[in-house]
């Protein structure tokens, strides 16, 4: 999706290494934010870039990952996090496109 000029993606994923994933994609596109959220189990793993944009990853992976009773940080370009409730994956997605709204 396009947001405010820049590139944004924030999905959740099935399989396949989520770190992998977001490099990939920010080789691939410009001006690029991106989240994923991957399950395991009970748990959620979630990680993020940002590559030209405006968007710090680690501060961004700070403000969603509390939402699903976890926590974590990074860099400015990417930062990773795990949680304990999947079932709020829903709400984290909200929350993080509204700071997108916000922030870029």
């Amino acid at each position: 999706t396009e947001l405010k000029g820049k590139n944004i993606i924030e999905e959740e994923v099935e399989a396949g290494d989520i770190k992998e994933l977001i490099d990939e994609a920010k080789n691939k596109y410009p001006n690029l934010a991106i989240m994923l959220f991957q399950k395991k189990d009970d748990k959620v793993m979630i990680a993020c870039g940002s590559k030209e944009t405006a968007i710090k990853a680690g501060n961004w992976i700070k403000e969603i990952a509390p939402i699903l009773g976890g926590g974590g940080g990074g860099r400015p370009d990417f930062a990773q996090a795990g949680g304990k409730d999947a079932s709020k994956i829903s709400e984290a997605k909200e929350k993080a496109l509204a700071y997108l709204e916000e922030n870029l």
